[in-house]
C-alpha cells in the first residue's frame, strides 16, 4: 500500500498492490466478476486514524474486520461490510457484527503503515527512463506519484486470528 497526501494535506490511499499468491484475499475483495471493492481499506476516517498514530510513532496498525454478503436485488453481486475496534459503539453492537460475519464469507486484515523513506531522484529517474521513451506524460505522472508517497504499508491477512476472536465474542453472552 502506498499512502500520499491530497492537495489539502489529508492522507489518502494512492495504491494497493496485492501478490498473486494470496488468491483468497484477492478473491474476497471481488464483489462481482472482475470488479473489486477496496473501500473498507481506503476509508478516509480510517486512513486519518492511522495518520494520527503516525504523528507520535514510526509505525501504526489498524485491524479491519469485514464480511461479504450478497446484494438481494442484484444476483452475483456482493457488498463488503466492515468495522474496526474503535467503530463499535458498545459490546452488543460488536457481538452482533461478529454473529452476522460468522454467517457470511469473512476476512480480516491488519493494515500496518510506516513512514516511507524518500527515494533519491537518480533512482526515480532510472525507474522511469524506459517509460519516458514511450510516454513522457505517463513518466511525469509516475514521477509525481512516487514523489507524493509519504507512507507505505502492508495488508496482513489475520482472518484466522479474528475468527477465533469472533467465536470468543459470541460465546461471552
Amino acid at each position: 500500500m502506498m499512502i500520499g497526501k491530497n492537495a489539502q494535506g489529508a492522507m489518502r490511499l494512492s495504491q494497493i498492490v496485492m501478490p498473486d499468491d494470496d488468491e483468497g484475499l484477492i478473491r474476497f475483495f471481488e464483489v462481482a466478476p472482475g470488479e473489486f471493492d477496496f473501500s473498507p481499506i481506503a476509508e478516509h476516517r480510517r486512513i486519518a486514524r492511522i495518520g494520527n498514530e503516525l504523528r507520535s510513532s514510526a509505525q501504526a496498525s489498524l485491524p479491519i474486520y469485514m464480511f461479504k454478503q450478497p446484494i438481494i436485488d442484484e444476483p452475483g453481486r456482493f457488498e463488503i461490510l466492515s468495522a474496526t475496534d474503535a467503530e463499535f459503539k458498545n459490546e452488543t453492537e460488536r457481538r452482533r457484527f461478529f454473529e452476522h460475519a460468522m454467517l457470511q464469507e469473512q476476512c480480516s486484515v491488519k493494515i500496518v503503515i510506516s513512514k516511507a523513506a524518500k527515494l533519491p531522484i537518480h533512482f526515480v529517474d532510472s525507474v522511469t527512463d524506459k517509460l519516458q521513451q514511450h510516454s513522457s506524460h505517463r513518466a511525469h505522472k509516475l514521477r509525481e506519484a512516487i514523489g507524493d508517497i509519504e507512507f507505505i504499508g502492508d495488508m496482513v491477512n489475520i482472518t484466522r486470528e479474528s475468527t477465533e476472536m469472533f467465536i470468543d465474542q459470541i460465546n461471552r453472552r
